[in-house]
Order: structure tokens, then sequence, then C-alpha cells
């Protein structure tokens, strides 16, 4: 008898057991399915796809300086690497103290001449370059054209500086590298700008206004269709959507979401339709 009570009473307890396990088992599996995200609001607004080109700057001008006689120098008044204006004397040149004056305003470059230097009026003693305003070269291939036309206004940045330009050529032919010359022409009023420094140019490829954006990284590829997830009252609803324009950053979307609604950004990817998420701070 004592028996049959031992055994009653060591299955009673193994009852007991299975069932609390049970319980926390079940308590601690629904704490695993909250799952912590971050969210961001869907707004409106204007995205932009880019096409960037880059180019070398080179001087709007650069007339050679040629003695109009020949004859031996006999002064020079003027450096490499000074600016001057038209008119300005550069040389005198013997017999008869004839002058030579500058062309037109900027700097002087590629002087070779000195004092009982024989020169001619056939071979240039010099340059003058003219940097105000200063010229940008480019080149486009064939489909890029579309993107450029006369009197364009565009940004180039130069050295982290953004400067503002206007397209004056576009070439109908290409060069020897099959591609077509465009230049701009940029304001150098403080010849801060210099021949030969590289500048980056962006050119708005595609635009889409008043459109939903969200960050790109919200969206969910499943089987050749798109989806987001909605968080509302701490579920996560997953919605088609049809993506409109996409870029690395940002993309344009339209479907059955709206203007301010709660769009996962991190996390997403463990999510499923239903889910319980909690929504985390960025710095969480």
């Amino acid at each position: 008898m004592r028996w049959l009570k031992y055994v009653f009473f060591l299955t009673f307890a193994a009852v007991i057991l299975v069932a609390c396990t049970e319980n926390d088992d079940s308590a601690t599996q629904q704490e695993q399915l909250v799952t912590p995200v971050e969210v961001t609001k869907l707004a409106i607004g204007t995205l932009e796809i880019e096409q960037t080109f880059y180019g070398k700057l080179s001087p709007d001008n650069l007339i050679n300086i040629i003695p109009f006689r020949n004859g031996e120098i006999s002064e020079v008044l003027i450096e490499n690497g000074e600016e001057v204006e038209e008119g300005d004397v550069i040389a005198r040149i013997s017999p008869g103290n004839f002058r030579i004056e500058a062309p037109a305003d900027g700097f002087i470059q590629q002087l070779t001449v000195k004092e009982g230097t024989l020169v001619s009026n056939t071979n240039p003693i010099g340059a003058i370059v003219s940097i105000d305003p200063i010229q940008l070269d480019m080149h486009a291939t064939s489909d890029q054209l579309a993107l450029f036309e006369k009197d364009q206004e565009l940004s180039a940045t130069i050295n982290d500086e953004v400067f503002a330009g206007t397209v004056n050529y576009i070439a109908v032919m290409p060069d020897d590298s099959g591609l077509y010359p465009i230049q701009a022409t940029i304001e150098n009023q403080e010849q801060e700008l210099k021949p030969g420094m590289i500048a980056q140019v962006n050119i708005v490829e595609t635009k889409l206004d008043n459109e939903l954006i969200i960050p790109t990284e919200a969206l969910v590829e499943e089987n050749n269709a798109t989806y987001v997830y909605v968080v509302e009252n701490n579920i996560a609803k997953k919605v088609q959507i049809e993506v409109l324009l996409s870029q690395t950053e940002t993309s344009a979307i339209q479907g059955d979401v709206k203007e301010g609604d709660e769009i996962v950004v991190k996390g997403q990817l463990t999510l499923e339709d239903g889910s319980q998420v909690e929504i985390m701070k960025g710095d969480q």
C-alpha cells in the first residue's frame, strides 16, 4: 500500500514539474517573439538620380606675345607669372627702343627672353593667359549628351568648394577618344581657380517630385516582389509596394502606405506579417 502511495506521489510531482516547465518555456517564447526594430516616418519629398562628370580647368584665353619687328631685347620689365593689363610694356627692343606690349589682360607665361636675346616678328617670346573667367573641359558619351544644353547652369566642386558655371560649348563630333567635348565657363574674379585643377560636376538625370521617400535599406525583396513593414500598435504589417526610383541611400515608392506611416528600417529581415515589435531608438 505504501508502495502505491509512493508511486502516486512521484507521478504527481512529475506532472507538476512538466507543467511548470511548459509554462516557463511558453513565457520565454513569448518574450523572444518581440523583435526590437528601428523605424522612420514615411515622408513626401523629391528624389534625384545624378550622373557624375569630371573635368579639368583651362585658361579662358591664351595669346602669344610676338614682337612686331626684329631686334635685340634691351630691357625686360615683366617676369613670368606676373599679372598684366592690355598695353602694359613687357620688354623693349633695340635699336629704336621699341616696346613689346601685352596684347590682353592676364598672366605672363612661358617668357623666354632676357637682355641681349635676339627676337623676330615670327616667333613668340611668351604668352598671356587669361583665367577670369576660367574654362572647365569635360567629356560625355553619346548617351550622356542629352543631359547637357547650351547656357545650362551647373555646379562644379573644386577643392571642396562649389562654383557656379554655365555650359558654353557642346561638340557635335567626338574627339579621338570617341567622347564629346563639353565646355563650361566659371567666373573667377578672385582668381583662386587655376588651370589644371580637377572639378566634379553632378548632373540630374532623373527627378521625381512629391513622392513617398524612404531609406533604401527599408526595402525587403521576396519572390520578385518588394515589401516594407509598417508598424501599428507595436505590430509589424507587411505591405507590398512598388519602387518608382531607387538610389543607394533613398527610394521613391507607392502602394498601400501613406505619409506619416512608421516604416521599419532596422530589424525588418527577421520579421513576418503580424510580428510583435518594440520600437527602439537609434542609440539603443
